[in-house]
């Protein structure tokens, strides 16, 4: 993984999330479905949608499932 500068008309995929309005209402879509299931955990830059360091990562799984 190279970091490299995101634009919009570049081929290469952002590294982290990018919250936009658009993106903001997908993934509540997602998270309305997966909230869905007592028994799934996601967690995670993506999955939260939001930039995390390494220890903010650990953290948040630490506190779902514990």
């Amino acid at each position: 993984e190279y970091p490299l500068t995101y634009t919009a008309n570049s081929e290469a995929a952002p590294y982290y999330p990018i919250p936009t309005e658009e993106s903001t209402k997908q993934y509540n879509e997602y998270k309305k479905v997966a909230d869905t299931y007592s028994n799934l955990v996601l967690c995670g830059r993506l999955a939260e949608y939001k930039y995390y360091n390494m220890d903010q990562a650990i953290f948040a799984v630490i506190s779902k499932i514990l």
